[in-house]
């Protein structure tokens, strides 16, 4: 490496921070900050070293990935893990047709991501816990919140 090109690891800086504030996390919301940096710094990277021949416009795709595995394995209490599983689709579709990894007649297969989302609703809907309905405000019935 060359004094000059040094500069492409930038991003290692936040992963290292983002590997530092999630060893000290202690709340799942410190978590998905810190995976957030680690994800950013990840990505950045990818596209700085052009790996797996992704660069800035192939590797976009990469941001909606990221953002639905964070939404997975470390949801917010007001995010559900559906989103991110939609997230993750979505970005992966994306990053194949950028990639032109597809087989061909694929770039028409958008409308499976909608059908797709629609199912992670009902799916939520059906299996909703009793109590964690968002008309409520999260509240359970019968419970006193005077």
């Amino acid at each position: 490496l060359s004094s000059g090109e040094i500069w492409r690891f930038w991003p290692l800086i936040l992963v290292g921070f983002g590997v530092a504030k999630f060893a000290t996390a202690k709340e799942n919301k410190e978590r998905h900050g810190a995976a957030w940096l680690m994800a950013t710094g990840v990505v950045l990277l990818i596209h700085f070293l052009n790996l797996f021949g992704l660069d800035w416009g192939t590797g976009w795709p990469l941001w909606i990935i990221a953002t639905g595995v964070i939404d997975i394995a470390f949801p917010e209490k007001t995010r559900d893990r559906g989103m991110g599983l939609f997230l993750l689709a979505l970005g992966t579709f994306f990053l194949l047709y950028r990639t032109y990894t597809l087989p061909e007649g694929w770039e028409r297969g958008w409308p499976l991501l909608v059908i797709f989302l629609g199912a992670v609703l009902i799916w939520q809907a059906v299996f909703a816990k009793p109590g964690s309905s968002r008309r409520h405000g999260g509240r359970r019935e019968g419970r006193d919140h005077g």
